[in-house]
């Protein structure tokens, strides 16, 4: 009877601490508005990549016309489906950027849900071997050279 007695007390006292959290946005929200987003999003980024990233989350919200916590997965595989007219890489490149803005905002608390996670990125065919010159025409090109400019 001792024995049980003291198993029990031993289960209860060595049961976890439960310990209350407070909800994930009150804890990470660092944007109130799509703009503040956009703004964290790109800080630390180049120029060049602050650009490109910008025109990006601008075409997906002048697209669905709504804000990013409002955004669900059917709006960004319609707005995937009307980039049709850019060319393939410059398509995953735009929709890469977006799905990155998606999952940045959700690790921030600005998003419930990173709706983009579940988009599919379109393949892009490897075109870097057409570009390639064979061994035979390069070394034609490099005996035209100035004996000059060899090293």
């Amino acid at each position: 009877m001792v024995r049980r007695e003291q198993a029990l007390i031993t289960s209860t006292n060595t049961a976890p601490a439960m310990s209350v959290r407070p909800a994930v946005s009150d804890l990470t929200r660092q944007a109130e508005t799509d703009e503040q987003l956009v703004a964290l999003w790109l800080h630390g980024r180049s120029e060049h990549t602050q650009r490109a990233y910008r025109h990006d989350a601008q075409l997906l919200l002048d697209f669905v016309v709504k804000p990013l916590r409002a955004v669900t997965l059917r709006d960004v595989q319609v707005f995937a489906d009307s980039l049709d007219s850019l060319a393939p890489a410059s398509r995953v490149r735009t929709l890469a950027a977006v799905k990155s803005l998606l999952s940045f905002g959700q690790r921030v608390g600005y998003v419930p849900l990173n709706v983009g996670a579940a988009l599919r990125l379109p393949k892009v065919k490897n075109t870097l071997a057409e570009r390639l010159l064979a061994e035979a025409p390069t070394q034609r090109l490099l005996a035209l050279e100035p004996a000059s400019a060899t090293v």
